[in-house]
């Protein structure tokens, strides 16, 4: 089996989450994007006590690791559903944002 240095792993986290907290940056206006970095990093921050957590919880109660890792394997899968419903530009955001104000009023 291959052993991959931690560090490495670490540097293409950093660039996927990099990448990540740009997006917002370029569909939204300055202040809208602010707000939408910082629940960017607070939802990445539960996720990152959840995650672990949770695994051992199952892997606790199980005495197994498939659970857990099934658990990650369908919040992959959730995650990769979800990705069609990005928007794909600043117009398309726009648009979204205005129809949703309207169903608001």
């Amino acid at each position: 089996m291959h052993e991959y240095p931690a560090h490495l792993f670490g540097k293409r986290t950093q660039r996927t989450l990099t990448a990540a907290l740009f997006i917002p940056t370029e569909l939204l206006s300055q202040s809208v994007a602010a707000a939408a970095v910082g629940m960017i990093n607070a939802v990445g921050s539960v996720a990152g006590f959840e995650g672990p957590y949770l695994f051992g919880y199952l892997n606790t109660r199980t005495g197994s690791f498939s659970y857990g890792l099934a658990l990650m394997m369908v919040s992959a899968i959730a995650g990769g559903l979800l990705i069609p419903w990005a928007p794909r530009s600043a117009q398309s955001a726009a648009q979204s944002a205005h129809e949703a104000d309207q169903l608001a009023l």
